[in-house]
């Protein structure tokens, strides 16, 4: 299923995993009760894969993020994070934690078009001279304010 969806989503908006119901658990009032529905199991797809340790202090530092927001013991450098079970939520827990080890290095797109340790690593790298005046301004305010179709605009400006 996740296959047929990545030729159509974009990789942040897969779920992680899928419960196959009978029938959604009701409330009396007929409405889905949330509290009742199964936990999902995340099963490793790619079970035995390579794990590819974090190289450099940068590649260190972002596994320990991803592994902490995440919630996983294990993680390689070329995972995908949203394929090990991040989300958009969980995309701005990792930016702000990377944002305090490294100010203004990257922006919360590079999260999205840049999904691995690897990728990130190599961006923070490369990046390290970046100057304040350079990062576009956004505070938490207007970043709350937006609706789906402005953050996905602003996303986009910012990859251009």
């Amino acid at each position: 299923m996740q296959k047929s969806l990545k030729r159509e989503l974009p990789d942040y908006m897969i779920p992680a995993a899928f419960v196959l119901l009978k029938s959604f658990p009701l409330t009396p009032n007929r409405k889905i009760d949330r509290k009742a529905l199964p936990k999902p199991e995340v099963v490793d797809a790619e079970a035995g894969a390579l794990v590819v340790e974090a190289g450099d202090a940068f590649e260190r530092t972002v596994a320990d993020i991803w592994k902490s927001v995440i919630g996983v013991n294990k993680i390689s450098t070329h995972d995908n994070f949203f394929d090990a079970g991040g989300n958009s939520l969980l995309a701005l827990r990792v930016y702000n934690a990377i944002n305090s080890a490294y100010p203004q290095q990257i922006l919360l797109v590079d999260l999205f078009a840049y999904p691995t340790i690897s990728l990130i690593a190599a961006k923070l790298r490369g990046k390290e001279a970046v100057k304040s005046e350079e990062m576009p301004k956004l505070s938490i305010n207007e970043f709350r304010e937006m609706t789906d179709d402005e953050m996905i605009r602003f996303l986009q400006a910012e990859d251009d």
